[in-house]
């Protein structure tokens, strides 16, 4: 199996998000097609999220603080997003059962999330 990248936080003026790796995914899609084997498309499935969510909402999912404004590297609420993503496309492919999974449509407590502070 293979998997494009999860895309960046990228927006152009109109609040479009808009595509950042280049031919890396088709070239992905296009190796996945050659050698026969599953593709979890992980770009178009992040940046329809981003869409859906919009320039500010997805600042909640990005290390974006009051000095940093980091829109490749998720927090811990982007992290669990882009996880979901993955295990929906996993469940998609049957790679995994529901059996496999929990919580996928539950909201986390924020108490539950703890991050490294160095």
């Amino acid at each position: 199996m293979l998997a494009t990248p999860v895309e960046r936080r990228k927006f152009d003026a109109d609040g479009n998000a808009v595509p950042t790796h280049g031919d890396y995914p088709a070239s992905m899609r296009a190796l996945a097609a050659d050698e026969h084997v599953p593709l979890l498309d992980i770009r178009a499935l992040s940046i329809a999220l981003w869409q859906r969510l919009g320039v500010e909402e997805t600042k909640k999912y990005f290390n974006w603080t009051a000095t940093e404004q980091d829109n490749t590297h998720f927090n811990p609420p982007g992290a669990i997003a882009v996880a979901r993503l993955v295990a929906g496309a996993l469940l998609h492919r049957r790679v995994l059962t529901p059996q496999d999974v929990r919580r996928l449509g539950v909201e986390i407590p924020e108490s539950w999330i703890t991050w490294p502070t160095a």
